[in-house]
């Protein structure tokens, strides 16, 4: 049996589909930076997230997870493979994020963080038959 690769499959599939994942991708580029520089900014014990997550009563460990979560889902984003993975990680960090700031009544930051993972789950559902390469016959 033959494996199907990427290429061959945004090939096949419909200009309307090419349209949905390549504005998946430049959403994902751009949550690259969201998730990122906050992923990244949660990894040093003095930055500006060790105070927020102390405050809320979460442990350091949470902080840090939070962090990988964050930093790893946004590079994954935009590789078609992991993309799915990418959208599930940082749509599990934002839901806790809205889990915290739901209560607290920052509804800016709320809104924010509801676009985000908005976001992140529909890049995850757009790339979720594009995980690995599809055997034909199969």
């Amino acid at each position: 049996m033959e494996t199907v690769g990427v290429r061959q499959r945004l090939r096949e599939a419909s200009w309307f589909k090419r349209a949905r994942l390549l504005l998946a991708v430049l959403v994902g580029a751009y949550l690259i930076t969201v998730y990122s520089s906050n992923g990244w900014d949660k990894f040093d014990p003095e930055g500006f997230w060790s105070e927020p997550f102390v405050r809320w009563g979460y442990p350091v460990w949470l902080r840090i997870l939070v962090g990988v979560l964050e930093t790893v889902g946004s590079i994954m984003l935009v590789i078609p493979w992991f993309a799915t993975w990418g959208g599930l990680a940082t749509g599990i960090a934002m839901s806790g994020a809205l889990y915290t700031r739901l209560p607290s009544g920052y509804w800016t930051d709320v809104m924010w963080i509801a676009i985000w993972l908005a976001a992140s789950l529909w890049i995850a559902f757009e790339w979720k038959d594009w995980r690995w390469p599809r055997r034909q016959g199969v």
